[in-house]
């Protein structure tokens, strides 16, 4: 049943929304977000729950449209308050959410000493500018998204990334 059948259903075809109470302040959230049991979830109410947070309802049916057609989808929910709250309305719509992102800030220095490799040997593993790990371990910037979900990568399986990074291996494969 699509999204837009399930609304019909269980609101009524000529049901129209027109004013969600909206939070006043937050901050954007990627999430993760897939089925909570083996029933349907209230996709209105979980619509509606994400409208709150400042997605429009047609971005909200879209998404949640796409989670009936998959196990599960990725959303990044513009104004959250509360993320607990957000989680908790979601859950009760009978839809799981977790965060998916990488924390705000990774110790890359640590994460290098921990592999025992010199700032250059770590730049070459993992095809990084060696000068950028020197700004980043000395603080003068701040990994970007791309580069903070990588070096989250290498912090939880450095193996797994390194054989990824295998040119040799994945040009003849």
């Amino acid at each position: 049943m699509s999204i837009s059948q399930s609304l019909r259903v269980r609101l009524g075809p000529q049901v129209r929304i027109q004013a969600v109470d909206q939070v006043r302040s937050g901050s954007p959230e990627r999430l993760l977000l897939r089925h909570a049991g083996a029933t349907l979830p209230n996709l209105p109410q979980a619509a509606l729950s994400l409208a709150r947070r400042h997605m429009s309802l047609r971005k909200a049916r879209m998404a949640l449209g796409r989670l009936t057609e998959r196990n599960a989808i990725v959303i990044e929910v513009p104004m959250v308050e509360e993320r607990e709250a957000l989680i908790g309305e979601l859950a009760d719509a009978g839809i799981r959410a977790v965060l998916h992102q990488p924390p705000q800030h990774i110790d890359v220095k640590a994460l290098r000493e921990r592999d025992g490799m010199s700032q250059e040997e770590f730049a070459l593993w993992y095809g990084l500018d060696a000068g950028t790990i020197r700004n980043w371990e000395q603080g003068r910037s701040e990994p970007d998204s791309a580069s903070r979900a990588m070096l989250w990568m290498i912090s939880v399986n450095p193996t797994a990334v390194q054989a990824a990074l295998d040119w040799e291996v994945a040009a003849s494969g």
